[in-house]
């Protein structure tokens, strides 16, 4: 064979072996991206369980500022006594009930409560309990329901005491204001079981009732005594008006004011005694607030022991 022949025939075998070997390598996969991970801590979201419209109440809760897990309806009904009826069911194997509680002196207003993920195994509940001035020995409790949680896996709980920035009514001088609610609503100089001639004649007897007026239109649409109302300036203030019952001659009014944060909630201040003549009775009030802000309105009565 010719040399140049010689050397065509060895470089085409040497093509044809690397592209052999070439063709018996394995395929390179793609690499797959890893999952997202969670960024740390998240909100975990929770509803309230309530025992309201049921016969049950609460029983052997500890109020030791400290959280309890429920996992079963054994574990449950360790903490709860329902003389008649049933309480509301909770699926557990699906649902894990917190029941946290302490003790304060003051008044409790309101309380919150934070639950947020830490890891696959670690959960923080911070509760803030918001109080009042007022002296006392009181107790909180907040029950949330959650998605399944392991047992122990809460490993972190707090409780904050917060003195809240609350909001009063004014001190309303205009003698036309002061003159008209003086003859809108009944003193508690032995008026008791008057009615009021301007608002809330189509309200039954003994229903609380709460009105939020911001205009003039609403003050002229919520009182029959349209031609005596007088001016408000609605553009710097809030009306709030209202009637409660109360249980015994001796219960009054002692005021009411207004905590702002995610809603308002209006506090009652109703002042009680231990003695004094059973008969339902009608209470009015009224005050004026600086113009408070379009927010989910509640009422909460705070009894206070006057004895």
């Amino acid at each position: 064979m010719k040399p140049t022949l010689l050397k065509l025939a060895t470089f085409l075998l040497m093509v044809a072996v690397a592209f052999a070997f070439a063709s018996c390598e394995k395929p390179v996969e793609p690499t797959k991206p890893k999952p997202p991970q969670p960024k740390y801590p998240i909100d975990v979201p929770f509803t309230e369980y309530s025992l309201d419209g049921t016969n049950c109440e609460w029983q052997n809760l500890p109020y030791d500022d400290k959280v309890i897990i429920i996992n079963s309806k054994e574990e449950f009904e360790q903490y709860i006594t329902c003389p008649v009826g049933s309480y509301r069911n909770i699926d557990f194997s699906k649902s894990t009930l917190l029941l946290a509680s302490g003790k304060t002196t003051n008044i409790i207003l309101k309380t919150n409560g934070n639950l947020q993920k830490f890891s696959d195994d670690e959960y923080h509940l911070v509760m803030g309990i918001i109080i009042d001035n007022h002296i006392t020995n009181d107790k909180w409790l907040k029950v949330l329901l959650v998605e399944k949680l392991n047992e122990g896996t809460i490993t972190k709980f707090e409780s904050t005491i917060v003195k809240p920035e609350l909001i009063y009514p004014i001190t309303v001088t205009d003698p036309n204001i002061i003159d008209f609610f003086n003859m809108a609503f009944p003193t508690s100089d032995g008026h008791f079981f008057d009615e009021s001639p301007c608002f809330f004649n189509t309200i039954p007897l003994f229903t609380d009732t709460c009105l939020i007026i911001n205009s003039m239109g609403e003050f002229k649409h919520a009182s029959r005594c349209t031609k005596d109302l007088p001016e408000i300036d609605f553009d710097k203030y809030t009306l709030i008006i209202g009637k409660e019952t109360m249980m015994k001659l001796s219960d009054f009014m002692l005021g009411h004011k207004i905590l702002e944060d995610r809603d308002l909630v209006l506090f009652l201040e109703k002042g009680v005694r231990t003695a004094g003549l059973a008969a339902l009775h009608r209470v009015y009030y009224w005050g004026l607030y600086h113009k408070l802000p379009n927010k989910t309105f509640f009422v909460k009565r705070i009894w206070i022991d006057i004895d």
